[in-house]
């Protein structure tokens, strides 16, 4: 018995080792400590202790082992089996076990407490070893995405310097119009991947029509499918929602990264878009692409939604793609209150369907076939696109790079706009007041944000003090979060990423200008 005044003890006994295992197996409450005899009459007290052992390499609690005899090879045993402490018969005192009984108690716990800093130790190194890696792998994947693409870039634009007359320069000019936009692709995947790692990436959820949309985007994908020589198919399995809140641009991305996929890794037969809404349990929205490709393998299943990933190498080096869509559109997806999930064999094309959440879906629409039958020609669509459009136009255009002076210069070439180009953001304040003075004030600003001296930001606040209320766009090469927010709140009216894409460039002029003249 242990007579202790500064702590009460609860026995519990045994006669055996089998009656100790099933005690404590039974027992809904933790022991403190044990005392283990080594002579028991179905096991010794060492097997027991080895019978307790963890996972971690120590039992679950103390353990003091009480034997008649100590030889120095039965002590040292006993220690590896996770004994806190081992007594001989001769030499216990009852009233040293108090003091026995708290030491042993407490060297567990400074053991426990070594044994977690070692684990937690232990699975840090491996994940700094398991980012390293990773960092490697992406710096290894990056280095090759980019520069197959430059190497391009920069091949042909040298052939193009020395013979501008080539019989086949309009060729490598749309070469490397290809890389360059691949190149563009693949920077605004890196920063979407980014974002989703770090947890910072937005949707915005919205009322948008599904019908237009998915007919939209495939009225542009039927057109790549059948350059590649394939068939092209949209399809409704069941009515859909005339009006859904979600995030159109996201769910764009969504598609267009499977759609360019299939149609990628299909080199003949077809590629078909099938919608489905199912109202129960919660209302969802379904797209389902199936093509006839060259399949995954189910090994590759298991991978294909990690970064970088991509099928068989032999494969992938015949396509360009680093690998990242199918990782983003999955994260983009959950994000929309869904998933994407994908079915293959190798030999027998794949099926990815993507759903998302179908909020705010109210009265069902039936699909139109005629809509999809007549699309619409690119001028109805794009009047912004009409040479000649913008005559009388005055445009301002601050921006410090000779190169995309003479890029923007060319884009807005066919519109017939007046273009005015400055190099500061100091240029930029006092063109705008003079022109103003003059009685003929610009109709836009295309605000570089990045130049020496005062920058777009300040440009802009300044232009603001000075009473202009007139459209300003921001050009800029920043693309990260908050880069938006901080053109507006310095007083921008729209906000456009470089590279600058022509047709996009020219739609937020006039929908800058249309607004402002009906403001």
């Amino acid at each position: 018995m242990i007579h202790d005044s500064t702590c009460r003890y609860q026995f519990v006994q045994a006669g055996s080792g089998q009656e100790a295992l099933a005690l404590l197996k039974n027992d809904t409450q933790p022991f403190d400590l044990g005392f283990l005899d080594w002579h028991l009459p179905d096991m010794t007290g060492l097997e027991l202790a080895r019978e307790l052992k963890g996972e971690s390499g120590i039992p679950p609690f103390p353990i003091i082992m009480i034997t008649g005899s100590h030889p120095i090879d039965v002590s040292t045993a006993a220690m590896e089996s996770g004994i806190q402490d081992f007594l001989s018969k001769e030499t216990v005192d009852p009233a040293s076990l108090p003091h026995i009984a708290r030491n042993a108690i407490d060297r567990y716990r400074l053991m426990k407490r070594l044994v977690e800093s070692e684990r937690e130790a232990r699975e840090a190194r491996i994940r700094a070893e398991d980012a390293s890696r990773a960092k490697s792998m992406f710096l290894s994947s990056m280095s090759h995405e980019l520069r197959t693409p430059l190497t391009a870039v920069v091949g042909l634009a040298d052939l193009l310097l020395e013979n501008p007359a080539a019989a086949d320069s309009r060729q490598m000019l749309e070469m490397i119009r290809s890389n360059g936009t691949h190149l563009a692709e693949l920077l605004n995947d890196i920063l979407d991947l980014a974002k989703i790692e770090a947890g910072t990436i937005d949707v915005e959820l919205v009322e948008c029509d599904p019908l237009l949309l998915t007919r939209e985007l495939c009225d542009l994908m039927r057109l790549r499918a059948q350059d590649e020589g394939l068939s092209f198919e949209l399809a409704f399995d069941t009515p859909v929602p005339a009006r859904i809140r979600t995030d159109p641009l996201r769910l764009r991305q969504i598609l267009m990264n499977l759609l360019t996929n299939a149609i990628k890794f299909t080199d003949k037969g077809s590629v078909r878009v099938s919608l489905c809404y199912q109202p129960e349990p919660e209302p969802c929205l379904e797209f389902t692409i199936s093509d006839t490709g060259v399949g995954i393998s189910e090994a590759d299943l298991e991978v294909i939604f990690e970064p970088f990933v991509q099928v068989s190498e032999d494969y992938r080096h015949r396509k360009n793609g680093a690998g990242l869509g199918l990782s983003i559109s999955r994260s983009l997806a959950r994000l929309l209150g869904g998933n994407l999930t994908a079915k293959s064999r190798v030999g027998g094309g794949s099926q990815f369907s993507a759903s998302i959440r179908a909020e705010g879906a109210g009265q069902v629409a039936r699909y139109d076939p005629r809509l999809y039958a007549a699309p619409r020609k690119a001028a109805e669509q794009r009047p912004e696109l009409l040479d000649g459009c913008w005559a009388g136009r005055r445009i301002l255009i601050a921006e410090d790079t000779a190169a995309n002076q003479y890029l923007l210069r060319r884009m807005l070439e066919a519109t017939k706009a007046q273009t005015t180009f400055v190099e500061t953001g100091e240029q930029a304040v006092d063109a705008v007041c003079r022109s103003i003075d003059a009685g003929r004030p610009f109709d836009v600003v295309l605000m570089d944000i990045q130049m020496p001296g005062m920058n777009g930001y300040e440009a802009t606040r300044a232009i603001r003090r000075e009473g202009v209320t007139g459209p300003v766009i921001a050009l800029t090469a920043a693309a990260m979060d908050g880069d938006r927010e901080r053109c507006l709140e310095a007083g921008c009216t729209s906000y456009l990423s470089k590279p600058i894409n022509r047709p996009a460039l020219l739609k937020m002029i006039a929908d800058s200008m249309s607004q402002d003249g009906a403001n």
